[in-house]
């Protein structure tokens, strides 16, 4: 059992800390988190890893652990098909034509790339759409709070329903049959990424924070489930971390929320992509130090 003052304070530091909402009725789910990391831990029960998590000297271990127990894994490859064909047919034929006379580089950040289905897809988008990719300094960035989903995303192995929704001459393509039936992300593709934990509340990542400004970044299916106090902010860090005309791709659910006002709006067939106008600031701030957002676990790969 958990006391109902020390599951209060657990919430309250879930919210300030990772930006998870986990109001009255989603109770159970933070329990189960609580349970969950209690029992990895090697804790005498979920009260002991609570008061552990609100001790100085012991909570951010604890906060670390807790974050694998209460991220979302449901992803699979093209799951925002929308806005990677956004990427293909708006987003890409403008950059790299702006681009190949000066310098050949492109960044993009898939921020809460949870089991990393999403930045692979957008890796294969960029293969399929730019001709001659190798010649050019491609920077794509993967980050999650969940260090557990990040070691599954650097495998680059999958099971079958990562792939519902992938037309069978892309995993034909991009993937490589393994001796246990599943399926591993091609060497081409997997070397596009880079996987990094990192905390959205607390800031830019620090390729960001160093003077590389993204863009494009896709954020889809996180703000979600922050409180809007934390999701108000990090978009305030999204959009300070984009370049000078830099786009934003969010799901369809989170494009309809007024979280974006600061950017302008881009209809594109079957949703919305968000435009930063003005000049870009990625040296404003300091850089992130800790890890990303998370969310509750649904099905294995």
């Amino acid at each position: 059992m958990i006391a109902a003052n020390a599951l209060e304070r657990a919430a309250e530091v879930v919210a300030e800390r990772l930006g998870l909402a986990f109001p009255a009725a989603r109770r159970r789910d933070l329990t189960r988190g609580l349970r969950a990391a209690a029992r990895d831990g090697g804790f005498d029960g979920p009260q002991a890893f609570v008061e552990a998590l609100l001790r100085p000297d012991s909570g951010d271990a604890c906060l670390g652990l807790l974050a694998d127990h209460l991220t979302v894994g449901e992803t699979y490859f093209h799951r925002e098909q929308a806005g990677l064909q956004a990427l293909r047919d708006t987003i890409l034929p403008e950059l790299v034509a702006a681009r190949r006379a000066r310098g050949r580089e492109l960044r993009l950040w898939s921020a809460g790339c949870c089991t990393g289905e999403e930045p692979y897809s957008i890796a294969m988008v960029l293969r399929e759409a730019v001709p001659d990719l190798d010649q050019w300094r491609v920077t794509l960035l993967a980050t999650d709070l969940s260090a557990t989903f990040l070691e599954r995303a650097a495998a680059g192995v999958y099971g079958s329903w990562s792939f519902r929704s992938v037309p069978p001459e892309v995993r034909r393509r991009w993937f490589t049959p393994t001796p246990d039936r599943r399926h591993a992300v091609s060497p081409v593709v997997r070397g596009m990424v880079t996987f990094a934990r990192h905390n959205l509340v607390e800031g830019r990542p620090r390729v960001v924070a160093d003077g590389q400004a993204m863009d494009v970044i896709f954020c889809c299916n996180v703000l979600m489930y922050f409180t809007p106090e934390q999701a108000a902010r990090v978009v305030g860090e999204l959009h300070s971390s984009l370049a000078e005309r830099g786009w934003l791709v969010v799901s369809p659910v989170e494009a309809a929320t007024d979280l974006f006002v600061a950017l302008a709006r881009v209809p594109v067939p079957g949703g919305t992509l968000f435009r930063r106008t003005g000049a870009a600031s990625p040296t404003a701030g300091p850089p992130a130090t800790a890890a990303p957002p998370a969310r509750p676990r649904t099905r294995p790969p």
